[in-house]
């Protein structure tokens, strides 16, 4: 089994009828089965002989192939994209003519190597420079295009920024392909002052960065940010001190391929994340809209997506069929800490959070409140064999129209784990708090479902819910699932609600303060679950606040 090292080829193919052929007993043969190549950006080609019209597909996003079909005997020809990891990785293209007549050829390509120094570039909204320092900065989009090296980072002057160019494979005629593509794993921080001195430290609370999707003419980028690195074991893209706003995704489903990840125009108008791993700090999604779906942000392909501090608010899908209004999932993981995702409005169903596809998405002290939808799961809707934690959460004041599940919906193979959560204030056509559908799980604890609207029902299922240290509705329950006898619980009177979300359990003989989970329950809890929940989360409220002598249920110990 010869293995050999390819020579670099670049051309094109005309296109081929594949219709003109006369039917023959298949032989296909190829010249090696096994190919190893090099770390770098590489066009390759290999002779294949066959006596009928063959086809050629890869399922890894680092192959790309050029000939996908021909006739009888020809070359195939495909690239590779540099490896930007220190190992080795292996793919394979399938050759067939039909499923008994194939090929595998096995491509290894070889690791890459570290890069010993990072460099740093610096951006100003009027840059004009090589973006060497502060006082040679260039522009957001020039430093994005030259950007060689995973582990770059990219310092970023205060400042409203549009994107001036086109994704990758894009429509060179069309300027709403025009993007902040991020094709690297990098770090992009913004925050600095209009004029920084060297040295000068991020300051994003006093110097607002926005990478906004206005092009100017009425026209608005379908993507503002679109995340397109491959994954790397060193370095992850991340964002820091940011605003992405005013990105408009398309009404009309269409693609662009980019290194074998289709990207769909009409979703993710704010940020598109495809088979990468991103982390956000102090990030806020906001303003964006879309004509389908994900107007905030949409992560696919098993993208992963960590965050802290963000805010994915006021973003609208605007068609009576679109969907997840904030953040959707599809296929993807998050973990998200102390972050909001609120304000949002679906025309269809999910407008806070939606997860479709095996999604996991784990939540810790953040709030999913004002969220609107048409249909079902306006705060949350959990899809399609996916999974969910919420700890320390609150779920507010969310309003579906004329579906189920206010608050959390659970639809097709799900689970749901809440953890000292709140979740009230919630309307909906049934199962104003949460919506169980047939074959779902919802586990409760230490948690507070209540005041949500029609009071009648709170929870509505089909599925199973466990409740354990928990309150629905008035009904108090303990930690074997069973309702407390001759206890009460009046929402009206025992939850005070203030500002910033805060919704606490006041007063005397308040089931809501006397019968939830001690320290060293939820502690035990925490270690039993799939992720763990860490310590310092699990035992503290959403604001921190120990929940060390008490046994309180849901987000708040205290309002303090």
């Amino acid at each position: 089994m010869p293995v050999i090292l390819l020579a670099t080829f670049i051309g094109c193919k005309e296109e081929i009828d594949l219709q003109s052929f006369t039917p023959l007993d298949p032989s296909i043969t190829i010249t090696s089965d096994e190919i190893l190549v090099s770390n770098q950006d590489e066009v390759f080609e290999i002779d294949i002989e066959s006596n009928l019209p063959w086809r050629a597909e890869t399922k890894q996003n680092w192959i790309n192939i050029q000939t996908n079909s021909a006739p009888g005997s020809d070359k195939l020809v495909f690239s590779v994209t540099r490896n930007t990891t220190l190992s080795e990785r292996q793919g394979s293209i399938r050759v067939w003519i039909t499923k008994e007549y194939d090929k595998q050829i096995i491509i290894t390509q070889q690791p890459g190597e570290p890069v010993d120094v990072t460099v740093k570039w610096y951006v100003k909204v009027d840059g004009t420079g090589d973006g060497s320092s502060w006082e040679n900065a260039t522009t957001l989009s020039v430093a994005l295009q030259s950007v060689e090296n995973d582990g770059d980072v990219i310092h970023i002057a205060e400042g409203t920024y549009a994107p001036a160019a086109i994704i990758r494979n894009g429509q060179a005629s069309d300027s709403r392909d025009m993007t902040f593509e991020i094709a690297r794993n990098i770090t992009l921080i913004g925050g600095y002052s209009a004029n920084p001195a060297e040295g000068e430290e991020p300051d994003p609370a006093s110097n607002e960065t926005v990478l906004t999707g206005d092009l100017g003419g009425g026209n608005s980028a379908y993507h503002v940010v679109t995340v397109t690195a491959l994954r790397s074991e060193l370095n992850n893209v991340v964002m820091k001190g940011l605003t992405v706003t005013a990105g408009f995704a398309s009404t009309d489903a269409s693609n662009v391929g980019v290194d074998g990840v289709s990207f769909p125009r009409d979703h993710g108008a704010g940020m598109i994340i495809g088979a990468s791993d991103v982390e956000l700090f102090d990030v806020n999604i906001v303003e964006n809209r879309s004509g389908r779906h994900a107007a905030g942000m949409y992560a696919f392909a098993s993208a992963s997506v960590y965050m802290e501090r963000c805010k994915i608010n006021s973003n609208i899908a605007v068609n009576s069929n679109s969907n997840a209004a904030g953040l959707f999932l599809d296929n993807a993981s998050a973990v998200i800490h102390d972050s909001e995702i609120a304000f949002n409005n679906a025309g269809g169903v999910g407008g806070g959070i939606m997860t479709l596809n095996a999604a996991n998405i784990e939540l810790y002290n953040s709030v999913i409140s004002g969220n609107t939808s048409r249909t079902h799961g306006c705060g949350f809707y959990n899809r399609t064999n996916s999974k969910a934690l919420l700890v320390n959460c609150v779920v507010s004041d969310n309003v579906n129209n004329t579906g189920n599940g206010g608050g959390i919906a659970a639809h097709t193979g799900t689970t749901t784990d809440i953890i000292s959560s709140t979740i009230v204030g919630n309307k909906a056509n049934a199962g104003a708090g949460i919506y169980i559908y047939a074959g779902n799980t919802v586990n409760l604890h230490n948690s507070i479902v209540a005041l949500n609207e029609p009071a009648g029902d709170e929870i509505v299922m089909a599925g199973t819910l466990v409740r354990k240290n928990s309150i629905v509705g008035s009904a108090v329950y303990n930690d074997i699932e069973e309702q407390i006898g001759g206890v009460t619980f009046a929402a009206g009177e025992m939850l005070e609600k203030g500002d910033n979300f805060m919704i606490v359990p006041v007063g005397n003989d308040n089931p809501a303060i006397e019968y939830g989970m001690s320290v060293i329950q939820l502690t035990v809890l925490g270690n039993s679950l799939n992720p763990q929940v860490e310590e310092h989360i699990i035992t503290n409220d959403r604001l921190g606040n120990s929940r060390a002598d008490h046994t309180i249920m849901g987000a708040y110990v205290t309002g303090e």
